[in-house]
């Protein structure tokens, strides 16, 4: 399955209202590791897309909610393929 980051949205609301709550850059049935980091190089949440389908929720590991900033999201596939991305967050 080929991937177009082009199309994948680079910001999300996780505000609760139902709409853009989570942020996935691909589809669940896509095997990949999503590693979310602040500017800081924390480390945010960290999961796999058959574990988590919904995707990010906007909140740390912990369950805080992470401030409203740009954050980078890693994406590891399978095939070793490594991708990067800009993401949002706007509460």
């Amino acid at each position: 399955m080929r991937i177009e980051f082009d199309n994948i949205p680079n910001t999300f609301t996780p505000n609760g209202d139902g709409m853009n709550d989570y942020w996935l850059p691909v589809s669940p049935e896509v095997n990949a590791e999503i590693t979310i980091i602040d500017k800081n190089g924390t480390i945010v949440t960290k999961f796999n897309t058959q574990d988590k389908p919904e995707g990010w929720d906007g909140n740390y590991d912990n369950g805080k909610p992470a401030p409203n900033d740009s954050y980078w999201a890693i994406i590891r596939f399978p095939n070793e393929r490594i991708s990067k991305k800009v993401v949002n967050l706007i509460r």
